[in-house]
């Protein structure tokens, strides 16, 4: 066996021909060798902002790591400082020593062929993708070698995954792709009231084609909820799913993540939260009644109780995705829409 070599940093930047010239960044700290280790299966999903606030579900998926090697994913050419932030000071946030991290830029189709790339992709027990833009993910990655590893991964149980922001919206059974602006503000999101208005529009941008983990069958993502007062941007994406045949009512649900907060579950589907935010878990108990093209959304249920939501903290113990049940303290709580205007009350 041939003696490993320990690299504090390598930085590779390759560029590749093509009709214009780009550069592909890979950025590694530690060692230069592969070394396999003992995971423990866990998930997390990340409404977006400080990491720091859910530190604790990162000492988790590190410790779970088996303090293997890290691939950090992102489409922006920059580090964001995770890979200083998990590597050079561990002992600041009680992580435990990995061998290796790696920050690879995704910014093109032709990065997720490329042999490197792929290659510690393969030899990772820890893949982290980061916040940025969604749609740009899935364009790059979809049916391409990169994501035949990444399905690998999930399939065989050989890495853990863990996804912020954009990165928590390409981890759902069904995805929201962002590629279009609000159809009455070009320069901004699309927003609640946009949905509401017409949760069959082109701009509600889902599909169901990706990567999927294991437990988010039918399940649809949000991030940066309360913030950014996406609660009925998530019940017209339901609506959309629904619409589009990608499930049916009595099997579609939700997971929206607050600023700050992740939701960590193991291979069982059970898990908590972290951080200072809530986590909400949507599951519908009726069809809706109008979700017409181009018609405002009407999801009354039988006693304005269309969906059935439960806010969770970390002051909870758990939530398995299986029975879809809190075992900890939880707020229970019923929306429904009427002509697109959202309601909710305490249970």
């Amino acid at each position: 066996m041939p003696m490993s070599r320990w690299v504090m940093q390598i930085s590779i930047i390759i560029t590749l021909a093509t009709e214009s010239a780009y550069s592909l960044m890979i950025h590694r700290l530690g060692s230069d060798q592969d070394k396999e280790t003992q995971i423990h299966m866990t998930t997390c999903l990340s409404g977006g902002g400080s990491d720091e606030s859910w530190v604790k579900g990162w000492q988790l998926l590190l410790k779970n790591s088996g303090g293997g090697d890290v691939v950090i994913l992102q489409s922006d050419k920059s580090t964001h400082g995770y890979a200083d932030w998990l590597f050079l000071n561990p002992d600041q946030n009680q992580f435990p020593r990995l061998n290796s991290i790696t920050t690879i830029s995704i910014d093109s189709k032709s990065d997720s062929y490329n042999p490197e790339v792929l290659k510690y992709l393969k030899e990772a027990e820890f893949i982290f993708i980061s916040g940025g833009d969604q749609s740009a993910y899935i364009q790059y990655m979809a049916n391409t070698p990169l994501e035949i590893i990444l399905n690998s991964h999930l399939k065989n149980k050989t890495a853990l995954f863990a996804g912020t922001s954009a990165g928590m919206a390409v981890l759902a059974g069904i995805d929201y792709r962002a590629r279009y602006s609000s159809p009455i503000d070009p320069d901004s999101l699309v927003t609640s009231e946009d949905v509401l208005k017409d949760p069959t529009g082109q701009f509600v941008d889902l599909s169901d084609d990706f990567l999927v983990p294991q437990f988010m069958n039918h399940i649809i993502t949000e991030t940066h909820f309360g913030e950014r007062d996406r609660f009925g941007r998530i019940v017209g994406f339901m609506a959309n799913a629904l619409f589009r045949k990608f499930s049916n009512y009595s099997q579609i649900k939700a997971i929206a993540a607050d600023a700050g907060t992740a939701f960590c579950y193991n291979e069982r589907g059970q898990g908590q939260v972290f951080g200072e935010g809530s986590v909400y878990f949507l599951n519908a108990t009726t069809p809706p009644e109008i979700l017409r093209s181009e018609q405002p959304l009407t999801w009354k249920g039988n006693e304005e109780n269309a969906l059935e939501v439960q806010i969770v903290d970390q002051s909870s113990s758990v939530f398995d995705l299986v029975t879809w049940k809190s075992k900890g303290s939880v707020t229970n709580e019923n929306w429904w829409v009427e002509q697109g205007l959202l309601y909710r009350k305490t249970q």
